[in-house]
């Protein structure tokens, strides 16, 4: 909370997602730990396995976007310096739909958790990259999006 009180107190790294045939391991070890507290709010259970950093990031963090914005729920907060990896990793269509039944905490399923588009103010949008990148990158983040949004509130179950 008062880290979201401050501009640039909170640092978020963003992972894209692309639906695969198979099941991303690391997904699998977080979501094998919500499954015994799926519709039970605020419960807490500890990974059963070790879970690595590295498994959730892409291998290549050299090229990435970064820009100042917002936390993505309410009160939406302007303290978040956001590094957004256009490099997707895999996760299964089962996977996505296991998130799906993981509840709010208003007891609802997570069917919606994203928030309309923000007006862009007087954001900076910086391609940080030791090559240039193909322009199509820029769309493969708003389409994946919604993954990185997923994982956050995954990871903040815990």
């Amino acid at each position: 909370e008062q880290a979201s009180s401050h501009k640039a107190g909170i640092a978020v790294l963003a992972v894209l997602f692309h639906v695969d045939e198979h099941p991303n391991e690391a997904i699998q070890l977080i979501l094998n730990s919500t499954n015994p507290i799926k519709a039970k709010v605020d419960d807490r259970q500890p990974l059963r396995d070790p879970l690595h950093l590295n498994d959730l990031l892409p291998k290549d963090r050299t090229v990435y976007f970064r820009y100042e914005g917002s936390l993505t729920t309410p009160v939406c907060a302007e303290s978040v310096v956001w590094t957004v990896f256009p490099e997707s990793l895999p996760i299964s269509l089962g996977q996505v739909q296991d998130f799906m039944t993981i509840h709010d905490a208003d007891n609802r399923e997570l069917l919606v958790n994203y928030r309309p588009v923000q007006p862009l103010n007087t954001r900076v949008l910086v391609l940080v990259s030791d090559t240039e990148m193909e322009a199509s990158g820029a769309r493969r983040i708003a389409s994946g999006m919604f993954a990185a949004v997923l994982l956050s509130l995954a990871i903040s179950l815990f």
